[in-house]
């Protein structure tokens, strides 16, 4: 009986007791909850000022590199260096022109020593060819150093410098290229020539009347196709 009297105060103090532990555990929930978000919160604001940290830095090390680009000290620098490789190229030509200037010519070519006008590139090759070959000896059906012939000398020359193989034969070379007359003739030009004793001659237009080629006479030379012994024998011009 005692048990029954008991029973329904305990029940009764339960119930009180239940709000408050529940009220206690949803206060512990929502402090657990704000302090996650505070550190959420944390990180996010403490990311940021390296973020801007890293790209203030990388602003700076351009700006410094723009500063010493522009810096008197760095233009006097390229502005030297430039001058030096343009001296360089200047010398070069000049030792080029002066070769050429400085040539002499022999035998009854009639021909002055007065530089060609042209001044491309190309025409420095071939200048710079002729100052390697001249004075070679006239060797018939020669192609090398030890003599060569006038065919051999072209056909040589446009090999060495253009990697052109022509025919053998001044006669084959002629049927090469573009047929072109004497006063559309250009540095580079093939021009012909026939002789006296039947034999076909060819060398390589310079410009200014004249070209370089192998002489029966002379070896590899300069000419003028308006001298007196070529001017006649003059027989067409062809371009490759």
């Amino acid at each position: 009986m005692k048990n029954y009297l008991v029973l329904p105060f305990l029940l009764a103090g339960l119930l009180l007791l239940w709000p408050e532990s529940s009220q206690a555990n949803i206060a512990s929930k929502k402090t657990a909850h704000a302090h996650s978000v505070k550190q959420k919160g944390t990180s996010r604001i403490t990311i940021a000022p390296m973020v801007r940290q890293e790209k203030t830095t990388k602003v700076l090390n351009q700006e410094k590199k723009k500063t010493a680009k522009a810096s008197p000290q760095h233009k006097a620098s390229q502005a030297m260096a430039s001058k030096h490789d343009s001296s360089v190229k200047k010398r070069s030509k000049k030792t080029i022109h002066k070769h050429w200037v400085a040539l002499t010519h022999h035998g009854n070519m009639d021909v002055d020593v007065a530089p060609v006008s042209a001044g491309t590139s190309d025409l420095d090759e071939l200048r710079q060819h002729y100052l390697d070959w001249r004075g070679t000896r006239y060797r018939p059906g020669g192609s090398s150093r030890t003599g060569v012939d006038c065919s051999g000398f072209t056909a040589l020359t446009f090999r060495d410098l253009y990697g052109i193989e022509l025919p053998r034969t001044a006669r084959e070379q002629a049927m090469q290229g573009m047929p072109v007359d004497r006063e559309g003739l250009l540095p580079g030009d093939l021009v012909f020539f026939k002789r006296q004793n039947g034999g076909d001659h060819v060398g390589i237009y310079l410009g200014n009347g004249k070209f370089m080629h192998a002489s029966t006479h002379d070896g590899v030379i300069i000419s003028n196709i308006y001298s007196s012994y070529w001017r006649d024998k003059f027989w067409k011009g062809s371009r490759l």
